[in-house]
């Protein structure tokens, strides 16, 4: 982390480096993780030459009054055949506690004073002792933390915690489980409504709500049930002469379609002003609403968005924004007195099917009317 062009404000690293014994052991080497983001994490299954952070114990026979003695930036050594590959760097931090040497030994002094000196073989005896410190301590680190999810949390809920929350609330987020318009951490957020059983309209609601809160602009979200859509009959259920079991008004219906009021349901968000672009079949807000409530509606219900208008945005040639005839333009700027304008956007029912998958956008047009 370097120090910004033009400004003498010390960088988290810098301050971490100079004051090292100020802080506690377990915050220093969080910080020292995050630092660090790709490279393996300390205490866990290696490989060791990934780890970025390096445990050594002070060998003085003096104590120390912080957890921390120092903390140095140091290049890892490479072998002769690495000679040409770019330098790797790790962070040694030189603990006091848990050590088989120094001021707090359980062996005999004699032997604690000959680990300090400063001939080749008490080198070697340090380094020794030291990579028994550093997997300890990095046992110790990782005791510590392991419970505590606001430490052990990452900016994309990538960490264990956060898998296990998930994997709570039914996402295989561990393999194949992969969010395509929505972040982890967004998913993350919803794991307490995912994991329930009893999945209602205040609950589709509530999720689009928190899904979309950056575009909402202070407009609210319901849904609307049993809204109901016309169905086409499949030729077999049709009726015809000559067929058993036809009766009229029990068991048949005149036609083609049939009207499924259980079969559709409105997602009605407003009131809207140019944001409502946003939500739009392709708005950046579409594709991440169709990916939600094909998680939480797994049901072959179908969906459709009801964009209520405060005011129609104005209509002119040469506007670069907007302006598409028959998708976000009208011909009057005006609806009628108390009257709001609505866009019915359809989800379509194949974005909804496959939500952990590439969900692609059409070009579905929606359909404009007014409102009592």
């Amino acid at each position: 982390m370097s120090r910004e062009r033009g400004s003498s404000k010390p960088t988290a690293q810098e301050r971490l480096l100079a004051r090292a014994g100020a802080y506690n052991f377990f915050v220093s080497v969080s910080m020292l993780e995050r630092l660090t983001p790709d490279a393996v994490r300390v205490g866990g299954e290696g490989p060791y030459s990934g780890e970025a952070i390096r445990f050594r114990h002070d060998h003085d026979l003096i104590f120390n009054s912080g957890e921390i003695v120092k903390i140095e930036r140091a290049e890892i050594p490479r072998a002769d055949e690495q000679r040409l590959s770019a330098a790797r760097h790790r962070f040694e931090v030189t603990t006091s506690f848990m050590g088989v040497s120094g001021a707090i030994s359980p062996m005999p002094l004699y032997i604690a004073d000959e680990i300090q000196q400063d001939d080749e073989g008490a080198r070697i005896k340090r380094d020794f002792l030291d990579l028994f410190h550093h997997r300890l301590v990095s046992l110790v680190y990782r005791v510590g933390t392991k419970f505590d999810f606001p430490r052990e949390y990452t900016h994309g809920a990538n960490d264990p915690w956060s898998r296990r929350m998930l994997a709570m609330a039914g996402l295989d987020a561990y393999e194949r489980w992969r969010p395509r318009h929505l972040s982890r951490r967004q998913v993350l957020r919803l794991s307490a409504l995912l994991s329930s059983r009893v999945r209602s309209a205040h609950t589709l609601a509530l999720a689009v709500a928190d899904v979309t809160a950056e575009a909402l602009d202070g407009a609210g979200v319901h849904v609307v049930q049993f809204t109901g859509d016309w169905t086409v009959l499949d030729p077999e259920q049709r009726i015809s002469l000559g067929r058993e079991n036809s009766n009229l008004g029990i068991s048949s219906v005149l036609g083609i379609e049939v009207f499924d009021r259980a079969g559709k349901a409105t997602i009605v968000i407003g009131p809207l002003r140019d944001n409502f672009r946003r939500f739009l079949s392709d708005g950046d807000m579409f594709p991440a609403i169709c990916e939600l409530v094909g998680m939480l509606s797994p049901d072959p219900i179908e969906y459709e968005l009801d964009l209520v208008l405060v005011d129609r945005p104005p209509f002119y040639l040469g506007k670069k924004e907007g302006g598409r005839v028959g998708f976000d333009s009208w011909l009057s700027s005006r609806a009628g007195q108390s009257a709001q304008t609505h866009l019915k956007v359809p989800l379509p029912r194949d974005l909804l099917k496959v939500s952990t998958q590439q969900v692609g956008v059409g070009s579905l047009a929606p359909s404009a009317s007014r409102g009592r």
